[in-house]
């Protein structure tokens, strides 16, 4: 199962979050996410294993200025990611997650100051998902794999 549910909706400093906006960022990034894991796992235990692969965002292994409930919701993510693939390794089920930077995407483009800042790559994170749920990732659980091309 691959986890693509998310968004990013504030962006400020942090005593100006405002409640709703940090129950938007927890129900978008990371309320999606659990509820789609405790679907699956009853359907990936009956056939005896399977692969889960989330997706939380670079802002879980690197800070980044004025997202602090995005950050905070993706990092929820993380956690829940390495939680389930502990629970569940000794039933087959692997748990990752991938931690992509901006992705190079319409919508992406338009909204960015400089749009020649270099963004990841569609095709790579696809690649690293895909690499993730296959069986050629076969000893890999728990892990959060950043994905930055150049823009780290």
């Amino acid at each position: 199962m691959v986890n693509v549910a998310g968004g990013f909706f504030s962006y400020g400093p942090f005593t100006e979050v405002k409640p709703e906006t940090l129950d938007r960022e927890l129900a978008v990034n990371f309320k999606t996410a659990f509820y789609m894991c405790q679907a699956a796992v009853p359907l990936l235990l009956a056939r005896g294993g399977g692969a889960i692969v989330n997706f939380a965002s670079i802002a879980v292994v690197r800070s980044l200025m004025h997202m602090s409930a995005y950050s905070a919701a993706k990092s929820a993510v993380a956690g829940l990611t390495r939680e389930l693939a502990r629970e569940y390794r000794d039933a087959n089920i692997r748990v990752n997650a991938v931690a992509p930077a901006t992705v190079r995407t319409a919508d992406n483009v338009a909204s960015m100051a400089d749009p020649k800042a270099p963004l990841v790559e569609l095709d790579d994170v696809v690649n690293t998902v895909l690499f993730l749920a296959g069986d050629e990732s076969s000893a890999i659980t728990g892990q959060i794999v950043p994905i930055t091309g150049k823009a780290y």
